[in-house]
């Protein structure tokens, strides 16, 4: 994509959002995948859905 390309559209599940946004979920992920399994105590919450 070129830098001018402001937004990532899923081609899967056609989820669309900010590519900096999209780009610091993976780096979380990676982060998260990086603990060994048996220290993952952390949980992933999207902010944007009402509870």
């Amino acid at each position: 994509k070129s830098l001018s390309t402001r937004t990532h559209r899923c081609h899967s599940c056609g989820t669309v959002m900010h590519r900096d946004h999209n780009a610091a979920k993976l780096i979380l992920l990676k982060g998260i995948n990086s603990v060994p399994s048996g220290r993952r105590d952390l949980t992933l919450v999207d902010r944007t859905t009402s509870v």
